[in-house]
């Protein structure tokens, strides 16, 4: 039975097929929505920078909480920071060559940070694989364009969209692959 939408020249009309494959589109839209906001932590298993360690940094802020290791510990209610001034830089050594599939940068009080992602592998020199230097919006999960191999990443935060503010604090730093 045709529905239609009152208006001054009955142009509308729906019929119950067509509401129901607006249903399913809405239903598929919603879902993907929820994937690429709340659901890829639990897709993207394992975090490999849980089992690496730091193998250099620009700076750290002094103070326990604020330490550079902070930075990949798995744990939210701590955080890498700096003093002022950009770029600030955290490498982490996988300890092996992995096959990286993404990455994320969870920054404190949902910043918006630019930055770059470099890898290279034990004998290789840094490629950058994920350039957000001109980065405008928040993002959860940066999926590398292919899955690469490499046992060193460099995370550089070049700036922020906020001119006050001047320093990095970064919650966490995770690298997913095999």
């Amino acid at each position: 039975m045709p529905y239609t939408i009152p208006n001054s020249n009955n142009i509308l009309s729906f019929n119950n097929s067509k509401l129901k494959i607006m249903k399913i589109k809405l239903s598929l839209l919603l879902s993907f929505l929820y994937f690429f906001t709340y659901a890829q932590d639990s897709v993207l298993k394992p975090n490999l920078v849980v089992n690496g360690k730091i193998s250099g940094f620009s700076a750290e802020e002094a103070g326990k909480a604020t330490n550079a290791i902070n930075g990949i510990d798995n744990k939210d209610n701590d955080l890498w920071s700096t003093l002022v001034g950009f770029p600030q830089f955290i490498e982490i050594d996988l300890g092996a060559d992995k096959n990286i599939q993404a990455s994320k940068v969870t920054s404190f009080l949902n910043r918006i940070y630019k930055y770059k992602i470099e890898a290279r592998s034990s004998d290789g020199t840094y490629k950058t694989v994920i350039d957000r230097t001109h980065n405008g919006s928040p993002l959860k999960v940066d999926f590398w364009p292919k899955k690469i191999m490499a046992r060193f990443v460099k995370l550089t935060i070049t700036g922020t969209l906020n001119p006050s503010v001047t320093a990095t604090s970064i919650r966490e730093f995770s690298i997913y692959g095999e």
